[in-house]
């Protein structure tokens, strides 16, 4: 008989733990369950017995839930954390999901059907990444490759289903829900845009791209107004399969590609370099000008003069047989550096010239 997955609970506020406790009695069926209140002992836990997943408040005295994530992971890399926290901000998004590796993020209160779906997740994703003796991988299913596959991507993506519920966030779609800046989760998981209006027009979309009768109509496209004032998110809309249940596990229906025109993915400088074989200096003047920089302020963020960049710039047009900015951004636009987004600080370091 297969070991019931142990999952622990972990948030100082007692009555939290018993809240959660009362809402997810219906599953100690499946899961073998504690409820801790104090992040240490949570981490001596997982040091002397096996923790397959742990939900984990943010705010915590003594240790908080992105370095009680962390130590968790030293412990066992293979376990899952799941972030629960009632501060909604991107920066906590960005540091939960990026730098601590946990697998999603939700806001409170979230609703009982949601975190028993990320759990089961959770579960499922650690199950794909635990070898069997033998030292064979098994085969991932379908559906769980493909939501891998949307792990890597640089853009948002968060997949519904029919009726607007999430059942998956990347790390930028669990960054950007957590923003609330231009699409959020209501207190049952429902994706709701800033205003009614957005929402309307959001869910019209889902359900045209549902009874679309052909691939072409099964993308639609929306601008989600933004309270921070900022311009609008863009967001394509598209159907995952046929549209049935049976296509994608958790009955997912439509993903939501989004990118946000403040923060446009910039090309890693380690791929510039690779893909056109650039220096160092050369790469990273490349990446501020993709990101539509203009040549006096590329030149400054990467502290050399404006002599120099035009230099480095004639060197770039020489490399990758260009001999316009435009052309030089269509060039990266279109090729495989995208797909190796900058880090924060990618920006700021300072890889040595070839």
């Amino acid at each position: 008989m297969e070991k019931q997955p142990h999952v622990i609970f972990v948030d100082d506020d007692r009555r939290i733990l018993n809240g959660l406790r009362r809402d997810l009695r219906g599953n100690r069926d499946r899961w073998r369950t504690d409820f801790i209140d104090c992040p240490r002992a949570a981490l001596s836990a997982a040091e002397t017995d096996r923790v397959d997943l742990a939900v984990l408040d943010l705010h915590m005295p003594a240790m908080n839930g992105i370095e009680l994530a962390r130590a968790i992971g030293a412990v066992d890399p293979e376990a899952v954390c799941l972030m629960l926290t009632g501060a909604a901000d991107l920066q906590v998004a960005k540091d939960a999901v990026n730098t601590a590796g946990v697998f999603r993020f939700y806001t409170k209160p979230c609703d009982t059907e949601v975190l028993v779906r990320g759990i089961e997740d959770g579960l499922e994703y650690r199950k794909g990444r635990i070898a069997p003796l033998d030292g064979l991988s098994p085969p991932a299913p379908r559906d769980d490759i493909g939501l891998r596959a949307l792990e890597k991507l640089p853009i948002a993506v968060i997949v519904l289903d029919a009726t607007a519920k999430l059942v998956f966030a990347n790390p930028q779609g669990a960054a950007l829900l957590a923003a609330r800046d231009g699409l959020s989760l209501s207190s049952n998981g429902t994706c709701r845009a800033t205003t009614p209006s957005d929402t309307k027009a959001l869910t019209q979309c889902i359900e045209n791209v549902l009874a679309a009768t052909d691939n072409k109509a099964a993308n639609n496209v929306l601008p989600l107004e933004r309270p921070s004032m900022r311009r609008p998110l863009s967001a394509m809309i598209t159907r995952i399969g046929n549209g049935q249940a049976e296509d994608v596990r958790s009955g997912a229906s439509v993903a939501l590609f989004l990118t946000d025109p403040e923060h446009p993915t910039r090309p890693a400088i380690d791929a510039l370099r690779r893909l056109f074989d650039l220096t160092g200096s050369e790469a990273k003047l490349a990446q501020q000008l993709v990101g539509g920089a203009r040549l006096e302020t590329a030149a400054e963020r990467i502290g050399v003069t404006v002599g120099s960049a035009r230099t480095y710039l004639k060197q770039i047009f020489a490399k990758t047989g260009t001999n316009r900015q435009a052309d030089l951004v269509r060039l990266v636009l279109s090729s495989s550096a995208l797909l190796a987004p900058a880090s924060d600080s990618d920006a700021d370091r300072n890889p040595a010239d070839k």
